[in-house]
């Protein structure tokens, strides 16, 4: 047992020999012929599985604490004894306790080079491999595990920048050059990797955030970057909000999107609604200010006679201006294409308060002045909300009233 601690009716996971990982529990425990309750490492252990067939476990697989552990098809590694890398086969054998794994050598240079496995191992940094020539039957050497979960090389020269950055790194790895070529790095990840010191403060450069390790000239460069890109969309269409939180990380990656509110705050911008944009941002509505300073002067006069299609055409009203009034708090859009003021919800509220209760669908539509293309879907959002209720198929009830303080009744006085 080289790391960890067995107990009985632990869950392990058995791994190894180029099989699917499968699912084990300890069902008994005996080092040196007397059976134990639990052991600790560097003991000899004998054992007892249920869930697997003595048959189906093999010389060089492991069992392993499930979640625990990465796999790692891959691993950057360093030559402590041996033929010089660049002068062995690319096709070897790969050694490591009890198993053998055939794999593939990509050298760097001659200390340096990258092996990919035929199946995935359980490595972390600081782990020995034995690396051996198997059509000539000679051991090739020992190679150290620098970076057992390497990023692809996918561009011309990366194989020569990455010999120099492993030429660089200690012994135990390099968690600094790790955090860096990922932008940030969970502080789990780290120690299952045994990168570093993750319980140790974060080394120069690197910032901790809700239990990540963020490299800091690559937050600055995504604080930079969402500034601009506020910026250049405030400037280039006045009857946007801001930018999504979806277009923040289709730009700048899903990782500097997982720490998008602190980089709001360093970046000197605001979030409202799901959008990011400038402080104090007020939407300009340009030529479409007339259309809803007229539409708002009539619906103050009728506030449930909303605007058929045409009328708002005529107005110079397009989806993308009446989505800008709404968001602006001017106008609220209801289904079906039904435009009225932010206040219709609780004023159609007071009137149907009056009505005798349960109402059908005909009272309320008589009772606030309007048509069915209207009556239907604010009723509908009146019931979402739940302001009111249906009773049957026609009949409806008033559950809170319009002055209720309920969280229904403030997002209406909000609209």
């Amino acid at each position: 047992l080289l790391a960890g601690t067995l107990t009985k009716e632990d869950r392990l996971v058995l791994i190894g020999d180029g099989r699917e990982p499968r699912e084990v529990t300890v069902r008994g425990l005996e080092s040196r012929d007397s059976s134990a309750e639990v052991l600790h490492p560097m003991n000899r252990a004998a054992i007892n599985l249920r869930g697997v067939s003595a048959s189906d476990v093999r010389r060089g697989q492991a069992l392993i604490a499930p979640d625990e552990w990465l796999l790692s098809k891959a691993a950057d590694v360093r030559l402590i004894d041996g033929a010089p890398l660049d002068s062995v086969s690319e096709h070897l054998a790969v050694h490591i306790g009890t198993a053998t794994v055939p794999g593939r050598l990509r050298c760097f240079n001659a200390k340096h080079a990258r092996i990919t496995f035929d199946w995935p191992l359980p490595l972390i940094v600081g782990d020995r491999l034995l690396l051996r020539d198997p059509a000539r039957h000679l051991v090739i050497g020992g190679v150290g595990v620098l970076d057992p979960d390497p990023l692809p090389l996918l561009r011309r020269g990366d194989g020569t920048r990455r010999g120099v950055t492993l030429a660089a790194m200690h012994r135990e790895g390099d968690v600094l050059a790790k955090v860096a070529s990922l932008g940030a790095v969970e502080v789990t990840y780290l120690r299952r990797i045994n990168m570093g010191d993750p319980g140790a403060a974060p080394p120069p450069d690197i910032r901790e955030l809700d239990g990540w390790w963020v490299h800091l000239p690559t937050y600055d460069e995504w604080q930079k970057s969402l500034r601009a890109l506020v910026e250049h969309d405030a400037q280039r269409d006045q009857l946007t909000l801001g930018i999504s939180q979806g277009a923040v990380r289709d730009t700048l990656g899903a990782t500097a999107a997982r720490f998008i509110d602190q980089l709001v705050v360093d970046a000197g911008l605001e979030q409202h609604n799901g959008y990011v944009r400038l402080p104090k941002t007020r939407i300009d509505l340009g030529r479409a200010e007339i259309g809803v300073n007229k539409l708002e002067t009539r619906l103050l006069a009728d506030p449930f006679l909303a605007p058929l299609a045409g009328d708002l055409a005529a107005l110079g009203l397009g989806s993308r201006e009446l989505a800008a009034a709404e968001r602006a708090g001017r106008l609220f859009r209801l289904e079906e294409g039904v435009v009225l003021l932010p206040s219709a919800p609780a004023l159609a509220l007071r009137a149907l308060e009056q009505l005798p209760q349960p109402f059908t669908t005909s009272q309320a539509r008589q009772a606030l002045g309007t048509s069915r293309r209207v009556a239907i879907p604010l009723l509908e959002y009146l019931d979402g909300r739940g302001l009111t209720r249906r009773v049957d198929d026609d009949h409806r009830e008033v559950v809170k009233s319009a002055g209720s303080n309920t969280p229904a009744s403030r997002q209406d006085r909000k609209l």
